[in-house]
């Protein structure tokens, strides 16, 4: 879990500091390492933080896939806050997206 939580962290500052490039990769090798420990608890978050950074490459179809997944993973975990979270991410794409 550690080096998951590494390159979340890592991800996190590289998507405050507008290297959303760099933040997927983090994000997705953490996601990886989630999913390989069966962790999906950690992986709707992931998957948001993924689809923040591909709406604001304005990577919208990308984005959008991220957050109905999230949406799926969290749904089945009962974890209403995190489909929010999803579910207000989605808004914001399909609003920018047009």
């Amino acid at each position: 879990r550690s080096q998951a939580e590494v390159n979340q962290n890592l991800g996190l500052v590289e998507l405050d500091s507008k290297q959303y490039e760099s933040a997927i990769t983090r994000f997705t090798d953490a996601k990886e390492i989630f999913l390989e420990r069966d962790m999906r608890s950690y992986v709707a978050p992931t998957l948001i933080n993924i689809g923040i950074c591909r709406s604001r490459l304005k990577q919208f179809d990308e984005a959008i896939a991220e957050f109905e997944r999230a949406i799926r993973i969290s749904e089945e975990l009962e974890d209403q806050v995190t489909a929010a979270e999803a579910k207000l991410e989605l808004g914001n794409a399909l609003i920018e997206l047009g």
